[in-house]
């Protein structure tokens, strides 16, 4: 086989795997955009649910020199959510800090709920930061292998279950916070 053969089947396969990976992408977004508003919350405590998310991504995240700051209050932030959601927002979370990050992972919930998933990220600016739950938009640093859905996720399974997602950008950091509502029964 000629060397522009094999060059043109690696172009072919490496473009086949993209299309793959953005059909499974786009499936999953669909379905969460769709069925997700059918399915029933439960008492969930945040924190647990934050610790086994980061347990999921440390390996990959030492892997890469990350070493992840975490903050999070000795109380149960107990609220009323999907806990597939919420392991899928988090997830997105953090597998977007491993794609963006300069090297740095900051992870914190506060007793008041808040979560905060921040990184240095010098490849963005505000404008950008403002489209990242666009769906489809990756920053041009990280698209290799990007969809570009997983924070539209994240922001659609958020909604749904009546929290908020915004990100900011300041001083080189990309800050990406969450809150969900209170329990209705009055419990934090």
């Amino acid at each position: 086989m000629s060397a522009n053969a094999v060059r043109y089947l690696k172009i072919i396969r490496e473009r086949t795997e993209t299309l793959k990976q953005l059909s499974e992408e786009l499936f999953r977004y669909s379905v969460f955009t769709t069925v997700s508003n059918g399915t029933r919350n439960e008492p969930v405590i945040l924190n647990r649910i934050l610790e086994d998310s980061i347990s999921g991504f440390y390996a990959v995240l030492r892997s890469r020199g990350i070493t992840p700051a975490i903050k999070m209050p000795d109380t149960k932030i107990c609220r009323m959510l999907n806990r597939n959601a919420v392991s899928r927002i988090f997830g997105n979370l953090i597998s977007n800090a491993l794609k963006y990050s300069d090297g740095d992972l900051i992870i914190e919930l506060n007793e008041s709920g808040e979560l905060l998933f921040g990184n240095h990220a010098s490849g963005l600016d505000e404008i950008e930061t403002g489209r990242l739950f666009d769906r489809f938009y990756t920053v041009e640093t990280a698209s290799a292998g990007s969809t570009g859905l997983g924070l539209s996720i994240a922001r659609a399974l958020t909604e749904q279950m009546g929290g908020k997602i915004w990100a900011v950008y300041e001083e080189g950091m990309l800050k990406v916070k969450i809150t969900f509502p209170k329990k209705e029964d009055g419990e934090a």
